[in-house]
C-alpha cells in the first residue's frame, strides 16, 4: 500500500466519480461544485496499479484449455526449471505493460482506501481551495 493516496469525492459513498483530488480540501471544492451543494462523501484512496500476471496466462492459456491435449492422452504438465521462466515470462509481461500502457483504460478500483468521511450539505470544510 503506497503511503500517499488520492481523494476523491462521492455522492453515495459507492462509486467516487470526483478525482483525483491531491488534497482533501480540493476534494470538498470538488464535490460542493459536482454535487450542487448537496451531501457527499470523501475519501482519500489510492488506485490499484495495472499489472498483468504470467502465472495467470499459463493457467488459462495451458492448464485449462480443453483443446491443447486429446482426452485419452497425457494430461497438462509441466518439467525443467519452471521458477526461471516463469519469473522471465513475468519481466517480460511487467516490461511490455510499461511500454504500453497507455493503450489501456486506467483502472478504476481502490487497493486501498482510508479517511472516509461525510460533507453534509452546504458545510464548510476546513481550509478548503479557493
Amino acid at each position: 500500500m503506497s503511503a500517499a493516496g488520492s481523494w476523491w469525492a462521492s455522492r453515495d459513498a459507492d462509486v467516487y466519480t470526483s478525482g483525483p483530488h491531491d488534497t482533501r480540501e480540493q476534494a470538498i471544492f470538488a464535490g460542493r461544485e459536482e454535487f450542487d451543494g448537496d451531501a457527499f462523501y470523501v475519501v482519500e484512496a489510492g488506485i490499484a496499479p495495472l499489472r498483468f500476471s504470467g502465472a495467470r496466462l499459463i493457467d488459462s492459456q495451458y492448464f485449462d484449455d480443453d483443446e491443447l491435449f486429446h482426452e485419452d492422452g497425457p494430461d497438462a504438465d509441466r518439467r525443467g526449471n519452471c521458477k526461471a521462466a516463469d519469473a522471465e515470462l513475468q519481466e517480460m509481461l511487467n516490461a511490455w505493460l510499461v511500454r504500453h500502457a497507455d493503450t489501456f483504460v486506467a483502472p478504476t478500483i481502490f487497493a486501498w482506501s482510508r479517511n472516509e468521511e461525510f460533507i453534509p450539505a452546504g458545510a464548510v470544510g476546513e481550509q478548503e481551495a479557493a
